[in-house]
């Protein structure tokens, strides 16, 4: 994902957050135009359409479109993996064009994210399952397909002392309930707007066209989408074999098998209404975009605010980030306070997400480039140190120490006096 980045940003785009949200989100919408391409294969252009729209509308994928982070390529590359292995109708499947796309596609679909052979792995056996299995095992094909693995392997034994290292430890994601299971699956595959739609498709259902306009249904070519409905359970199963793993990003390609079931939903309905749920779709989704681009705006402001509140507080003591999420476009964007900014590691709080991010912090730090971590009882040694907090997560306390409110996140902190000239490691 980081690879992609870089040559997005070579080609003349800044290196800020924007322009990579900007990749994210161009990633979703070529997810939408090989849902399209795909959902042509079983439904007439209208109904594909409409269900291509679906996944432009679901607010989970939307959010993750709008952030600069690898879900939104990992959906597209999924997509387009599944239109690769599953040929045409009467398309030739010999072609090396085709095989060295399905390549690329593989290496990218497995390490863009490491939940990406997940997916790998459940379109490969919807296609050997469901689809000409006597095609995919010839050797072009295998080696085509399993190039995405081996790559993945490649990139694990290399990166096996860093990257893996990242993992250990404290772990911010809860065991989950049943509740919590039924909360995920309804937030992934029946979002609010689905519901809506299905209602209209089935009250449209009485205006259904004649017989020559319904299709039959073919679910072969996307067999490979459905499969992923399957990463829910898979993911179930990992949380209590592995480490809890459930929460809705993880399983993000789930959402796939809903534009089918729109689709299928809107088979039968006259183009008229089929049209009236593509503005439906349409608006929602557009409608969304616009409050994710107000709200990505609205952060990119308070991290701006943020950075002249510590340039222009009085003191040049260290800075302490409760979160890394501020600590670090804060250290990106402004040079001159990356020397002065740690991350706050609170070993006594009772929040996963806080202790999570102090320990994976400090073992990052210790193999890249970073701000370091400043634990609790180096802090409060200082004679005084600018505290962040994130207004989202509950607030470090500091007793017998004199808090001092600068601005709502950022606060002096005022230590020991006899401390002053102390200064934590690596500072």
């Amino acid at each position: 994902y980081h690879l992609l980045l870089r040559l997005f940003t070579a080609f003349g785009w800044y290196d800020h957050e924007p322009a990579f949200r900007l990749f994210s989100l161009g990633c979703a919408w070529f997810a939408m135009v090989g849902m399209y391409a795909l959902l042509r294969r079983s439904f007439r252009p209208l109904v594909a359409a409409a269900g291509s729209l679906a996944l432009w509308c679901h607010p989970i994928v939307l959010n993750h479109a709008f952030d600069a982070r690898y879900y939104a390529p990992w959906i597209a590359l999924t997509v387009w993996f599944v239109f690769l292995v599953k040929p045409p109708p009467g398309g030739d499947s010999r072609g090396p064009g085709r095989y060295l796309a399905i390549g690329a596609v593989s290496v990218l679909l497995c390490t863009v994210h490491y939940f990406g052979i997940l997916t790998w792995g459940l379109a490969v056996s919807a296609e050997a399952v469901f689809g000409d299995r006597a095609a995919l095992l010839r050797r072009s094909s295998l080696v085509a397909l399993l190039a995405g693995p081996a790559a993945l392997l490649v990139c694990v034994v290399t990166l096996l002392p860093t990257q893996t290292a990242a993992m250990q430890g404290t772990h911010w994601v809860a065991m989950p309930t049943v509740n919590t299971m039924l909360g995920v699956t309804i937030s992934l595959l029946l979002p609010n707007f689905a519901a809506g739609v299905l209602l209209v498709a089935l009250g449209a259902a009485c205006f259904r066209g004649s017989r020559d306009e319904v299709e039959a249904f073919r679910p072969r070519p996307l067999a490979g989408l459905i499969a992923c409905v399957l990463l829910i359970p898979g993911l179930v199963v990992m949380t209590y074999l592995l480490k809890p793993v459930l929460i809705p990003k993880y399983a993000i390609c789930a959402t796939l098998v809903l534009p089918c079931a729109v689709a299928y939903a809107l088979r039968q309905v006259k183009p008229f209404w089929v049209l009236a749920a593509c503005c439906f779709l349409f608006a929602i989704g557009t409608r969304q975009a616009m409050d994710m681009a107000h709200h990505r705006r609205a952060r990119d402001q308070r991290t701006d605010r943020l950075i002249t509140s510590i340039r222009t507080a009085e003191g040049d003591g260290p800075v302490a980030f409760q979160r890394s999420r501020d600590l670090y476009p804060v250290a990106h964007y402004a040079p001159d306070l990356r020397p002065r900014c740690l991350l706050y590691s609170d070993e006594t709080s009772e929040d996963p997400i806080t202790l999570f991010s102090g320990v994976h912090a400090h073992i990052v730090s210790s193999f890249y480039d970073t701000p370091g971590v400043i634990p609790t009882d180096e802090a409060r040694a200082l004679s005084g140190f600018f505290y962040v907090r994130d207004p989202r997560a509950p607030h470090a306390s500091f007793p017998g120490l004199d808090v001092r409110s600068i601005t709502p996140r950022l606060v002096h902190v005022t230590g020991k006096p006899e401390a002053r000239n102390s200064k934590p490691d690596g500072w």
